[in-house]
């Protein structure tokens, strides 16, 4: 699944949203409760930002077991949009 590029400006607005993504992108892959705690977040809070994350083709998932599995989509604008944020917000 692929995204366009409003939905992915429109997502990253919420400021938990991109730091959930840089954490992905960092610890790819990263478990929900790892993210979580990285974030000082409940893992529902957590889980709720993934689920709207994943449903606009930012993030895939992948079972382990009883664990999900979260990394970066495999977009280049993507990364791209990772780099310049981070560039920009020092």
């Amino acid at each position: 699944m692929s995204f366009d590029v409003d939905e992915l400006l429109y997502l990253a607005a919420f400021p938990t949203r991109a730091e959930i993504l840089n954490v992905v992108q960092k610890f790819d892959p990263i478990c929900v409760s790892r993210i979580s705690e990285v974030l000082s977040l409940t893992q529902n809070q957590t889980s709720k930002h993934l689920t709207k994350l994943r449903e606009a083709g930012l993030v895939k998932a992948d079972r382990s077991g009883r664990t999900v599995y979260y990394r970066l989509a495999d977009e280049p604008c993507l990364r791209d949009f990772l780099k310049w944020r981070r560039r920009y917000r020092q």
